[in-house]
């Protein structure tokens, strides 16, 4: 398993399988400062026309120091437009 020399790991999923919640688990156990790119968080991982929502596994957050999300892609994650 990689295990790089380095605090922070930037994760930028194109789909919300492409790191799996334990392998989240394992470099936050392994000392490192995990932020994720939210777009993959929304991404179903499904063949054919791109497709989001937020059935991503709940398991995925918790171990994320920091949850990069463009506005769009936290409205699929907050499942609702916010206020101003």
């Amino acid at each position: 398993a990689a295990d790089p020399d380095t605090t922070w790991v930037h994760l930028a999923p194109l789909l919300r399988t492409d790191f799996p919640a334990e392998t989240l688990a394992l470099l936050s156990a392994r000392g490192h400062r995990v932020a994720y790119d939210g777009q993959g968080l929304v991404r179903a991982d499904r063949l054919g026309p791109l497709i989001e929502d937020r059935h991503f596994p709940a398991d995925l957050l918790l171990h994320l120091d920091v949850l990069k999300l463009a506005e769009d892609e936290a409205v699929v994650v907050a499942d609702g437009p916010f206020d101003a």
